[in-house]
């Protein structure tokens, strides 16, 4: 295969459609990368696979130069290779992003041990440049970096296509202390299926769309359901440190929960039931479902006599049930039926200071 056909395979799978208007890290492991490469060369076998991929970086100019050289000279070249030949290459993505990925690999090879350390890093990646036989990896200075590579791939993501395929941050870990590796480190703080993840731990935490969260609230959150969301225990020693990394991690949480419209995605679980009449376990499939977060707004009707008159109004994001009544402790109901915008027509609940326990028993 050659680079741009490589180029395009990673740059497919990290920038979707669906993943518009989201953040995008390039975070690809070894193993996943051959999964990627076995789709276009399915005769291969996995060394034959990872053989290739390794060709792809070697051909990047200059020959026989380092990984960093060859990110340099790759942020100047065309998106079209034409070959002696004749035959003609193109790639849909920036040409450097191959490289790029290639130089966070190693962190993605036992995640769980490296620190967040400029040493630790360039350790590591030259032990797994050299055990794989691809270009090595230079010390960055401020001559001879790879910081505008991140920055090509952030406006080119953001500005050349608008978000429409997702959205890369090159700012993350961007301060003196992780001025050039901390773009590496940066891409494997929150995985992607972490970031899908957010909107159901919001929901378990019992937030709401809006709600004013502290720093301490938001570190609580990750301590909480970092494991569960799937970040590595290193990350998460480094949020309790505080510092940085920390602060990264929470500013990524805090972005998403300002995003989030209070739609919380379950998938299909298994449910296991006994009874006294049938001790022995059976299994039940629970459907697939979508949990909304709706907000009760307050208002009020100045009368002609000068007094107040107390109604509210119900908003949601999403569209509402053809059938929603709800009904208090006493038994008493106020249906619900959509107005315009995602409001409702006037509810007169009556006004108390305590607020509400109000149930939904038709859509629960």
């Amino acid at each position: 295969m050659h680079r741009f056909d490589w180029n395009n395979l990673i740059g497919e799978y990290l920038f979707r459609p669906e993943y518009s208007q989201q953040p995008v890290f390039l975070y690809l492991s070894r193993e996943k990368l051959i999964e990627l490469g076995k789709t276009q060369l399915p005769d291969a076998d996995e060394q034959a696979v990872w053989a290739d991929f390794g060709r792809a970086v070697r051909s990047y100019s200059p020959q026989n130069g380092s990984l960093l050289e060859k990110i340099e000279t790759a942020l100047n070249a065309s998106f079209q290779d034409r070959m002696m030949g004749g035959q003609t290459f193109q790639t849909q993505f920036p040409p450097c992003l191959l490289l790029l990925v290639l130089s966070v690999m190693p962190l993605a090879e036992e995640a769980e041990q490296f620190k967040f350390s400029t040493t630790n890093y360039y350790q590591r990646a030259s032990q797994f440049f050299e055990q794989h036989n691809l270009p090595s990896l230079r010390e960055h200075n401020e001559s001879h970096n790879w910081n505008r590579a991140w920055q090509r791939v952030a406006d080119w993501s953001q500005e050349a296509k608008g978000g429409e395929l997702g959205l890369f941050d090159a700012t993350l870990l961007s301060a003196n202390t992780y001025r050039y590796v901390g773009k590496a480190f940066a891409q494997c703080l929150l995985p992607t299926s972490a970031l899908r993840e957010l909107p159901n731990a919001f929901d378990r935490m019992g937030w709401v769309p809006g709600q004013l969260l502290t720093s301490d609230e938001i570190g609580e959150f990750i301590r909480k359901q970092g494991a569960g969301l799937g970040l590595k225990a290193n990350v998460l020693a480094a949020v309790k440190l505080g510092g940085e990394v920390a602060a990264t991690v929470e500013g990524l949480v805090r972005r998403e929960f300002g995003r989030w419209d209070g739609t919380s995605k379950y998938s299909r679980t298994t449910v296991v039931l006994t009874t006294q009449k049938n001790p022995g376990a059976t299994e039940r499939q629970e459907p697939e479902f979508t949990q909304v977060s709706a907000s009760l707004r307050f208002g009020f009707k100045l009368k002609h006599d000068y007094t107040f008159e107390p109604f509210y109004r119900l908003f949601a994001p999403q569209d509402y049930p053809e059938h929603l009544v709800f009904t208090d402790k006493k038994g008493d109901e106020w249906r619900v039926e959509e107005s315009y915008n995602r409001w409702s027509e006037q509810i007169d609940l009556p006004f108390l200071p305590a607020g509400y326990d109000l149930a939904d028993t038709a859509n629960r």
